[in-house]
């Protein structure tokens, strides 16, 4: 069901996010951030949280296009690990890899995480829970823009967290910065209106319309 999410074409994605095509919250630490800005922003914050130290191991669940694990080698350096089930994340990762001057280990692999078993040192995952979740949100999203997705509620997360031995250290709450995230992006495929419609078609136009102007306000 991913697969069908992501693989919308890439060109399509680019007309809206920014270079790093995160396509989670960004974090706005300043006002007059750019969206690239603050999507380095919000991947330097997650980082942060990890104590990473060179040469561990950093698995990342859900990479979408990998810039969480470019950032993490680069400025950590650490061997990354990173799971998609896109086929056109798969291949954008590996080529980005590929290009990347380092000794460190780099892997893509296009598979869940259910199916993934060997050992890391840390692990990473910025916006993949709403894929493996089991709680009931709008049909439209789940239905039209993240097929088979659900959104975790605070306290399902603590539960499975404490269930897994995990301890919730802290809770960092990024609501206005994704309405400010979804607002960015809207204005981007407006922006590009007759090229996503040449590139993928006007009805997926619309539908990521509604998405994210839809969204934004509901995260108000």
């Amino acid at each position: 069901e991913s697969q069908s999410i992501y693989d919308v074409s890439d060109e399509f994605f680019a007309l809206f996010l920014d270079p790093t095509m995160g396509y989670t919250c960004a974090y706005f630490e300043r006002d007059d951030m750019t969206l690239e800005e603050a999507q380095i922003a919000k991947i330097d914050l997650s980082l942060s949280k990890l104590r990473l130290e060179p040469g561990m191991t950093l698995l990342d669940i859900g990479c979408g296009w990998g810039a969480t694990l470019r950032r993490a080698v680069e400025k950590y350096d650490v061997n990354v690990v990173g799971l998609t089930l896109s086929e056109n994340q798969a291949e954008h990762v590996q080529k980005t890899f590929d290009a990347m001057d380092t000794t460190r280990t780099r892997r893509v692999l296009l598979e869940g995480w259910e199916k993934f078993d060997e050992p890391v040192d840390r692990i990473v995952s910025i916006g993949a829970f709403e894929h493996f979740g089991r709680i009931r949100f709008t049909r439209f999203i789940y239905t039209e823009i993240f097929p088979g997705g659900q959104l975790p509620a605070q306290e399902d997360i603590f539960h499975c967290a404490q269930e897994a031995a995990f301890t919730v250290e802290k809770v960092q709450l990024l609501r206005e910065h994704y309405a400010r995230t979804l607002n960015m992006w809207a204005a981007n495929l407006a922006a590009n209106r007759e090229k996503a419609i040449a590139i993928q078609s006007e009805e997926v136009y619309d539908r990521y319309m509604h998405y994210l102007t839809g969204c934004e306000k509901f995260t108000l």
